[in-house]
């Protein structure tokens, strides 16, 4: 069994932007792979599904961004999650607009969502690094997260996720190689903008 965690900011305000980027590829991969609805369970929304014969639950954290490790650890504590078992994706703006970075460690590199579950769960989980650039004006981080994402960023995004959503199944056979070299053929065949 594995987890697929989204990280972002609950309700209907935060739905479209940058801070969001993780919520919408949970969001993405549960339609395509999901078997059940999301329903309430441990301070998130929970789906479940199945990818290549693999039990997957689906998570979004309703904690918000900062709270994320409280829901993450309570799910991860009663399945009894090993690391290997759990994938985060998450905006990251340090990658350009729709690039994206796999690894299994490291440290948060000032996201708070990350920082919290770094307090709250097993360090070497598996993290999807969606590229969301950084502001190019005076926009503070923090506004720049929280801002409504343009329409053509919506458009590279939905590309990105339709390639993760193709090629999940070799990160979840520890392809990670694979799947970062389908995803970049994907996004280099479709133009996205990086």
């Amino acid at each position: 069994m594995f987890v697929i965690v989204g990280l972002g900011n609950p309700g209907k305000k935060y739905d479209r932007t940058r801070h969001n980027v993780g919520f919408m590829l949970v969001d993405k991969l549960q339609r395509s792979y999901g078997t059940g609805k999301w329903r309430r369970k441990f301070q998130g929304e929970l789906a479940e599904g199945n990818i290549g014969g693999k039990k997957i639950l689906f998570f979004k954290p309703q904690t918000y961004m900062n709270l994320s490790g409280n829901a993450v650890g309570e799910l991860i504590r009663f399945y009894k999650l090993m690391p290997e078992q759990i994938l985060v994706a998450y905006d990251d703006l340090d990658l350009n607009l729709g690039d994206i970075k796999v690894r299994d460690s490291g440290s948060a590199a000032g996201h708070n969502g990350v920082k919290s579950l770094l307090q709250a769960m097993p360090k070497n989980f598996t993290r999807i690094r969606v590229g969301i650039g950084r502001p190019g004006n005076c926009m503070q981080v923090t506004e720049y997260v929280l801002a409504p994402i343009t329409n053509a960023e919506l458009a590279s995004y939905e590309q990105l996720n339709k390639s993760i959503e193709k090629h999940i199944p070799q990160l979840l056979d520890n392809k990670k190689s694979i799947f970062i070299e389908q995803v970049k053929n994907d996004i280099q065949k479709n133009k996205i903008t990086t």
